[in-house]
Protein backbone atom coordinates (compact mmCIF):
# COMPACT_ATOMS: atom_id res chain seq x y z
CA UNK A 1 0.00 0.00 0.00
CA UNK A 2 2.89 2.44 0.68
CA UNK A 3 4.82 1.50 -1.90
CA UNK A 4 1.58 2.07 -4.95
CA UNK A 5 1.55 5.53 -3.01
CA UNK A 6 4.63 6.46 -3.61
CA UNK A 7 4.65 5.11 -7.05
CA UNK A 8 1.13 6.61 -8.14
CA UNK A 9 2.01 9.98 -6.70
CA UNK A 10 5.53 10.03 -8.34
CA UNK A 11 3.93 9.33 -12.06
CA UNK A 12 1.55 12.40 -11.06
CA UNK A 13 4.28 14.48 -11.10
CA UNK A 14 4.82 15.19 -7.15
CA UNK A 15 8.33 15.52 -5.74
CA UNK A 16 10.02 12.61 -3.18
CA UNK A 17 9.77 15.40 0.15
CA UNK A 18 6.26 15.99 -0.20
CA UNK A 19 5.39 12.28 -1.16
CA UNK A 20 7.23 11.36 1.98
CA UNK A 21 5.26 14.30 3.89
CA UNK A 22 1.96 12.70 2.48
CA UNK A 23 3.13 8.94 3.86
CA UNK A 24 4.33 10.37 7.29
CA UNK A 25 0.67 12.08 7.59
CA UNK A 26 -1.21 8.86 6.97
CA UNK A 27 -2.29 8.87 3.67
CA UNK A 28 -2.93 6.20 1.42
CA UNK A 29 -3.77 5.41 -2.53
CA UNK A 30 -7.05 3.45 -3.20
CA UNK A 31 -7.40 2.61 -6.76
CA UNK A 32 -11.77 1.75 -6.99
CA UNK A 33 -13.61 3.90 -4.45
CA UNK A 34 -17.57 3.78 -5.42
CA UNK A 35 -19.43 6.84 -4.17
CA UNK A 36 -21.71 4.93 -1.77
CA UNK A 37 -21.04 1.81 -2.49
CA UNK A 38 -22.66 2.76 -6.27
CA UNK A 39 -21.40 3.16 -9.94
CA UNK A 40 -17.83 2.56 -11.25
CA UNK A 41 -15.12 3.11 -9.00
CA UNK A 42 -12.67 6.24 -8.96
CA UNK A 43 -9.07 6.43 -7.56
CA UNK A 44 -8.35 8.23 -4.25
CA UNK A 45 -6.70 9.09 -1.56
CA UNK A 46 -7.61 7.91 1.87
CA UNK A 47 -7.15 9.98 4.94
CA UNK A 48 -6.50 7.34 7.86
CA UNK A 49 -7.76 10.25 10.13
CA UNK A 50 -11.34 9.97 8.52
CA UNK A 51 -12.16 6.78 7.47
CA UNK A 52 -14.38 6.51 4.61
CA UNK A 53 -16.71 9.84 4.95
CA UNK A 54 -16.39 10.33 1.37
CA UNK A 55 -14.22 13.61 0.14
CA UNK A 56 -13.00 14.16 3.71
CA UNK A 57 -11.84 10.50 4.20
CA UNK A 58 -11.48 9.58 1.03
CA UNK A 59 -10.53 12.46 -1.48
CA UNK A 60 -10.78 12.22 -4.85
CA UNK A 61 -6.90 10.97 -6.55
CA UNK A 62 -6.95 14.10 -8.95
CA UNK A 63 -7.65 16.94 -6.21
CA UNK A 64 -5.64 16.10 -3.65
CA UNK A 65 -2.73 16.12 -6.74
CA UNK A 66 -3.92 19.55 -7.32
CA UNK A 67 -3.55 20.41 -3.70
CA UNK A 68 -0.49 19.15 -3.44
CA UNK A 69 0.56 21.17 -6.43
CA UNK A 70 -0.46 24.31 -4.43
CA UNK A 71 -4.10 24.99 -6.25
CA UNK A 72 -6.08 24.57 -2.65
CA UNK A 73 -10.02 25.11 -3.69
CA UNK A 74 -11.24 22.62 -1.77
CA UNK A 75 -14.42 23.73 0.47
CA UNK A 76 -13.64 23.62 4.54
CA UNK A 77 -15.54 21.66 6.75
CA UNK A 78 -16.98 24.38 8.56
CA UNK A 79 -19.78 23.32 11.15
CA UNK A 80 -21.75 26.59 13.09
CA UNK A 81 -19.78 28.11 15.67
CA UNK A 82 -21.44 29.36 18.60
CA UNK A 83 -20.59 31.21 21.78
CA UNK A 84 -22.79 30.55 24.99
CA UNK A 85 -22.84 32.51 28.09
CA UNK A 86 -25.04 29.97 30.06
CA UNK A 87 -27.29 26.41 29.51
CA UNK A 88 -30.02 28.59 29.11
CA UNK A 89 -28.14 30.08 26.48
CA UNK A 90 -27.04 26.90 24.53
CA UNK A 91 -30.58 25.48 24.80
CA UNK A 92 -31.73 28.80 23.15
CA UNK A 93 -29.07 28.46 20.39
CA UNK A 94 -30.58 24.73 19.45
CA UNK A 95 -33.56 25.52 19.78
CA UNK A 96 -33.23 28.68 17.09
CA UNK A 97 -31.37 26.37 14.63
CA UNK A 98 -34.03 24.41 12.46
CA UNK A 99 -32.28 21.76 11.82
CA UNK A 100 -29.92 21.11 15.07
CA UNK A 101 -33.36 21.65 17.21
CA UNK A 102 -35.15 18.67 15.30
CA UNK A 103 -32.26 16.45 15.50
CA UNK A 104 -32.16 17.53 19.56
CA UNK A 105 -36.51 16.88 19.89
CA UNK A 106 -35.99 13.02 17.75
CA UNK A 107 -32.95 12.20 20.28
CA UNK A 108 -30.53 12.16 17.30
CA UNK A 109 -28.34 14.63 18.89
CA UNK A 110 -25.21 13.94 20.98
CA UNK A 111 -22.97 15.90 22.59
CA UNK A 112 -18.96 16.16 24.25
CA UNK A 113 -17.58 18.74 26.55
CA UNK A 114 -14.10 19.77 27.22
CA UNK A 115 -12.18 21.77 29.39
CA UNK A 116 -10.28 23.07 25.90
CA UNK A 117 -9.74 22.14 22.43
CA UNK A 118 -7.21 20.33 20.77
CA UNK A 119 -5.62 20.50 17.65
CA UNK A 120 -2.90 18.47 15.56
CA UNK A 121 -0.79 19.89 12.55
CA UNK A 122 0.60 17.40 9.99
CA UNK A 123 2.91 17.95 7.43
CA UNK A 124 0.03 17.39 5.04
CA UNK A 125 -3.26 18.49 6.85
CA UNK A 126 -6.82 17.26 5.13
CA UNK A 127 -7.71 20.03 2.57
CA UNK A 128 -11.00 19.81 4.33
CA UNK A 129 -10.71 19.84 8.10
CA UNK A 130 -7.56 22.34 8.28
CA UNK A 131 -8.36 25.44 9.47
CA UNK A 132 -6.15 28.45 8.28
CA UNK A 133 -3.28 27.50 10.44
CA UNK A 134 -3.37 24.49 8.49
CA UNK A 135 -4.52 22.78 12.09
CA UNK A 136 -6.62 19.91 12.51
CA UNK A 137 -8.90 19.64 15.70
CA UNK A 138 -8.51 16.58 17.23
CA UNK A 139 -11.97 14.69 19.22
CA UNK A 140 -10.20 11.22 19.90
CA UNK A 141 -10.97 8.17 22.33
CA UNK A 142 -9.00 8.10 24.92
CA UNK A 143 -6.78 4.94 23.88
CA UNK A 144 -5.40 7.39 21.03
CA UNK A 145 -4.23 10.47 23.16
CA UNK A 146 -0.58 8.99 23.38
CA UNK A 147 -0.01 8.76 20.08
CA UNK A 148 -0.29 12.77 20.23
CA UNK A 149 3.21 13.65 19.23
CA UNK A 150 3.11 10.83 16.53
CA UNK A 151 -0.13 9.36 15.29
CA UNK A 152 1.58 7.12 13.47
CA UNK A 153 2.77 4.58 16.12
CA UNK A 154 -0.56 3.92 16.56
CA UNK A 155 -0.46 1.15 14.14
CA UNK A 156 2.18 -0.68 15.87
CA UNK A 157 0.05 -1.08 18.75
CA UNK A 158 -2.31 -4.19 19.20
CA UNK A 159 -5.64 -4.33 19.74
CA UNK A 160 -6.06 -4.73 23.16
CA UNK A 161 -8.67 -7.11 24.76
CA UNK A 162 -10.40 -6.27 27.72
CA UNK A 163 -8.79 -6.37 31.13
CA UNK A 164 -12.36 -7.94 32.87
CA UNK A 165 -11.36 -10.77 29.91
CA UNK A 166 -8.21 -11.26 31.28
CA UNK A 167 -7.32 -12.81 34.47
CA UNK A 168 -6.47 -9.01 36.32
CA UNK A 169 -10.35 -8.24 36.22
CA UNK A 170 -11.12 -11.73 38.34
CA UNK A 171 -11.37 -9.68 41.20
CA UNK A 172 -13.84 -7.64 39.50
CA UNK A 173 -15.85 -10.58 37.65
CA UNK A 174 -15.99 -12.41 40.52
CA UNK A 175 -16.34 -9.60 43.25
CA UNK A 176 -19.07 -10.82 46.57
CA UNK A 177 -18.73 -14.60 45.49
CA UNK A 178 -17.65 -15.93 48.56
CA UNK A 179 -13.86 -17.49 48.49
CA UNK A 180 -14.05 -17.55 45.57
CA UNK A 181 -10.24 -17.94 44.67
CA UNK A 182 -10.78 -21.39 46.24
CA UNK A 183 -14.13 -22.64 44.04
CA UNK A 184 -12.00 -24.65 41.88
CA UNK A 185 -9.90 -26.73 44.53
CA UNK A 186 -13.68 -27.38 46.04
CA UNK A 187 -15.75 -28.30 42.98
CA UNK A 188 -12.72 -31.12 42.19
CA UNK A 189 -13.35 -32.86 45.48
CA UNK A 190 -17.23 -32.46 45.60
CA UNK A 191 -17.88 -33.16 41.89
CA UNK A 192 -14.69 -34.59 40.27
CA UNK A 193 -13.29 -33.89 37.07
CA UNK A 194 -15.44 -30.83 34.94
CA UNK A 195 -15.09 -28.30 33.21
CA UNK A 196 -16.22 -24.75 33.34
CA UNK A 197 -19.48 -24.36 31.49
CA UNK A 198 -20.47 -27.22 33.80
CA UNK A 199 -20.42 -24.61 36.74
CA UNK A 200 -24.14 -22.96 36.03
CA UNK A 201 -25.64 -27.48 36.10
CA UNK A 202 -24.43 -27.55 39.74
CA UNK A 203 -26.17 -27.47 42.86
CA UNK A 204 -24.49 -25.08 44.77
CA UNK A 205 -25.29 -21.50 44.02
CA UNK A 206 -21.84 -19.89 44.58
CA UNK A 207 -20.51 -22.20 41.34
CA UNK A 208 -23.72 -21.51 39.19
CA UNK A 209 -22.69 -17.94 40.21
CA UNK A 210 -19.36 -18.17 39.14
CA UNK A 211 -20.20 -19.66 36.07
CA UNK A 212 -22.89 -17.47 34.64
CA UNK A 213 -20.41 -14.13 34.98
CA UNK A 214 -17.38 -16.17 33.61
CA UNK A 215 -19.79 -17.34 30.60
CA UNK A 216 -21.48 -13.73 30.58
CA UNK A 217 -18.00 -11.80 30.92
CA UNK A 218 -15.24 -13.54 30.09
CA UNK A 219 -16.84 -15.77 26.50
CA UNK A 220 -19.23 -13.58 25.65
CA UNK A 221 -18.13 -9.99 26.95
CA UNK A 222 -16.90 -8.35 24.00
CA UNK A 223 -19.90 -9.18 22.12
CA UNK A 224 -21.81 -6.61 24.21
CA UNK A 225 -20.37 -2.95 23.98
CA UNK A 226 -20.14 -3.11 27.46
CA UNK A 227 -16.46 -3.68 28.48
CA UNK A 228 -15.19 -0.40 27.11
CA UNK A 229 -18.39 1.26 28.58
CA UNK A 230 -17.38 -0.06 31.99
CA UNK A 231 -13.68 0.96 31.75
CA UNK A 232 -14.01 4.62 29.94
CA UNK A 233 -16.32 5.57 32.80
CA UNK A 234 -14.46 4.19 35.73
CA UNK A 235 -10.85 5.60 34.65
CA UNK A 236 -9.30 3.66 31.68
CA UNK A 237 -8.52 4.48 28.08
CA UNK A 238 -10.48 2.90 25.56
CA UNK A 239 -11.26 2.89 21.70
CA UNK A 240 -14.55 4.51 22.90
CA UNK A 241 -15.49 8.43 22.30
CA UNK A 242 -17.89 9.25 25.39
CA UNK A 243 -20.45 11.46 23.95
CA UNK A 244 -23.59 12.02 25.93
CA UNK A 245 -27.26 12.99 24.98
CA UNK A 246 -27.40 15.52 28.21
CA UNK A 247 -26.78 18.96 27.13
CA UNK A 248 -26.23 19.49 30.70
CA UNK A 249 -23.84 17.01 31.59
CA UNK A 250 -21.93 17.94 28.58
CA UNK A 251 -21.58 21.70 29.78
CA UNK A 252 -20.69 20.28 33.43
CA UNK A 253 -16.95 18.67 31.46
CA UNK A 254 -16.97 22.08 29.57
CA UNK A 255 -16.81 24.01 32.33
CA UNK A 256 -14.97 21.70 34.85
CA UNK A 257 -11.00 20.93 35.36
CA UNK A 258 -10.47 17.60 36.05
CA UNK A 259 -7.28 17.27 39.14
CA UNK A 260 -5.82 15.25 41.48
CA UNK A 261 -4.56 16.53 44.92
CA UNK A 262 -1.21 15.67 46.54
CA UNK A 263 -3.03 12.25 47.90
CA UNK A 264 -4.24 10.98 44.83
CA UNK A 265 -7.55 11.79 44.94
CA UNK A 266 -9.39 13.25 41.84
CA UNK A 267 -11.85 16.02 41.45
CA UNK A 268 -13.37 18.05 38.72
CA UNK A 269 -12.55 21.87 40.30
CA UNK A 270 -15.24 24.75 38.75
CA UNK A 271 -13.20 26.62 36.11
CA UNK A 272 -13.49 30.29 37.27
CA UNK A 273 -15.06 33.31 35.38
CA UNK A 274 -12.83 35.02 33.18
CA UNK A 275 -11.34 31.97 32.38
CA UNK A 276 -13.25 29.33 30.56
CA UNK A 277 -11.83 27.81 27.08
CA UNK A 278 -13.99 25.18 27.00
CA UNK A 279 -15.63 23.18 24.13
CA UNK A 280 -18.74 21.80 23.49
CA UNK A 281 -19.31 19.84 20.27
CA UNK A 282 -22.55 18.68 18.87
CA UNK A 283 -22.77 15.13 16.85
CA UNK A 284 -25.47 13.87 14.72
CA UNK A 285 -23.73 10.17 13.93
CA UNK A 286 -24.96 9.06 10.72
CA UNK A 287 -22.90 5.49 9.85
CA UNK A 288 -23.50 4.06 12.12
CA UNK A 289 -26.23 6.16 13.73
CA UNK A 290 -26.39 7.26 17.20
CA UNK A 291 -29.70 7.40 18.74
CA UNK A 292 -31.61 8.48 21.90
CA UNK A 293 -34.00 5.89 22.21
CA UNK A 294 -31.61 2.66 21.22
CA UNK A 295 -27.95 3.90 22.44
CA UNK A 296 -28.39 5.64 25.76
CA UNK A 297 -26.92 3.75 28.73
CA UNK A 298 -29.74 2.76 30.93
CA UNK A 299 -28.52 -0.23 32.30
CA UNK A 300 -25.04 -2.39 32.16
CA UNK A 301 -26.85 -6.25 32.65
CA UNK A 302 -23.23 -7.32 32.29
CA UNK A 303 -21.97 -6.08 35.36
CA UNK A 304 -25.65 -6.72 37.07
CA UNK A 305 -24.39 -8.08 40.28
CA UNK A 306 -22.50 -4.85 40.44
CA UNK A 307 -25.11 -1.75 38.99
CA UNK A 308 -22.24 0.50 37.14
CA UNK A 309 -24.29 4.11 38.23
CA UNK A 310 -22.03 6.48 36.84
CA UNK A 311 -22.46 5.83 32.77
CA UNK A 312 -26.34 5.86 33.41
CA UNK A 313 -26.69 9.07 35.43
CA UNK A 314 -23.69 10.62 32.53
CA UNK A 315 -26.97 9.82 29.54
CA UNK A 316 -24.09 8.30 28.14
CA UNK A 317 -23.03 6.32 24.62
CA UNK A 318 -19.78 5.11 23.78
CA UNK A 319 -19.09 4.91 19.62
CA UNK A 320 -16.23 3.12 18.79
CA UNK A 321 -13.53 4.18 16.13
CA UNK A 322 -10.36 1.92 15.00
CA UNK A 323 -7.27 3.11 13.66
CA UNK A 324 -8.63 4.16 10.32
CA UNK A 325 -10.91 6.27 11.51
CA UNK A 326 -10.13 7.42 14.96
CA UNK A 327 -10.79 11.32 14.45
CA UNK A 328 -13.84 10.61 11.99
CA UNK A 329 -16.76 11.87 14.72
CA UNK A 330 -15.59 15.89 13.40
CA UNK A 331 -17.23 14.77 10.54
CA UNK A 332 -20.45 13.93 11.82
CA UNK A 333 -20.16 17.61 13.81
CA UNK A 334 -23.52 19.42 13.41
CA UNK A 335 -22.12 22.45 15.71
CA UNK A 336 -19.24 23.35 17.51
CA UNK A 337 -20.44 25.95 21.17
CA UNK A 338 -17.28 27.71 22.62
CA UNK A 339 -17.92 29.16 26.27
CA UNK A 340 -17.64 32.59 26.99
CA UNK A 341 -14.58 33.49 29.02
CA UNK A 342 -17.31 34.37 31.74
CA UNK A 343 -19.28 31.29 31.25
CA UNK A 344 -22.31 30.68 34.48
CA UNK A 345 -22.54 26.98 35.55
CA UNK A 346 -25.63 27.43 37.33
CA UNK A 347 -28.27 24.96 36.38
CA UNK A 348 -24.97 22.52 34.75
CA UNK A 349 -24.82 19.20 36.03
CA UNK A 350 -22.85 18.75 39.09
CA UNK A 351 -19.75 16.48 40.31
CA UNK A 352 -21.81 14.68 42.82
CA UNK A 353 -24.61 13.45 41.01
CA UNK A 354 -22.15 12.48 37.55
CA UNK A 355 -20.03 10.82 39.62
CA UNK A 356 -22.13 9.21 42.73
CA UNK A 357 -19.80 8.09 45.73
CA UNK A 358 -19.11 4.30 46.26
CA UNK A 359 -22.63 3.99 48.58
CA UNK A 360 -24.66 4.99 45.75
CA UNK A 361 -22.69 3.70 43.06
CA UNK A 362 -21.77 -0.45 43.98
CA UNK A 363 -19.14 -0.71 40.93
CA UNK A 364 -17.29 2.37 42.46
CA UNK A 365 -17.90 0.54 45.95
CA UNK A 366 -16.18 -2.99 44.51
CA UNK A 367 -12.91 -0.43 42.96
CA UNK A 368 -12.40 1.25 46.18
CA UNK A 369 -12.90 -2.24 48.30
CA UNK A 370 -10.70 -3.85 45.88
CA UNK A 371 -7.79 -1.16 45.74
CA UNK A 372 -7.32 -0.96 48.88
CA UNK A 373 -5.47 -3.78 49.68
CA UNK A 374 -4.57 -5.48 46.22
CA UNK A 375 -2.56 -2.30 44.25
CA UNK A 376 0.25 -4.41 43.89
CA UNK A 377 -1.46 -6.98 41.78
CA UNK A 378 -4.84 -5.47 40.67
CA UNK A 379 -3.26 -3.14 37.83
CA UNK A 380 -6.61 -0.72 37.60
CA UNK A 381 -4.29 2.00 38.85
CA UNK A 382 -5.54 4.38 35.84
CA UNK A 383 -8.97 4.25 37.41
CA UNK A 384 -9.59 7.46 39.63
CA UNK A 385 -10.31 7.76 43.30
CA UNK A 386 -12.25 10.65 44.01
CA UNK A 387 -12.45 12.90 46.86
CA UNK A 388 -16.06 11.92 48.09
CA UNK A 389 -14.35 8.52 49.36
Amino acid sequence: MKQQTIEILSKAGIDDITIKKVINSGYHYKANVKLYGLGDGMPCISDTFYGSKMMIGYINFETFVSYLKGNDNTPKFSPPIYKVKSLKDALQQINEAEGTSRLFKEGLLSFRGQAREYHTKREIPNPFMADTNNKERLVIPSFYRKFVNDFSLRFNERFQKSIFQSIYGDEFVYYGIENWHNLGEENFKRYGIHTMSDLESFPDKRSQEYGKRWSKIKVSGDLTGQLPLIEQHYGMPTYGLDVTFELSTALFFASHKFKTDKEGYSFYEPIEKGKHQGVLYGFRFRDPSLVKTRDMVNNVPLFDHLKPERPIRQSCALPIFNDYNFNSALTDCDFIMYLDKDFDIEGVSNENYLIPPPEEDPFYKALVDIGKDKLDRFPFNTFARYKHD
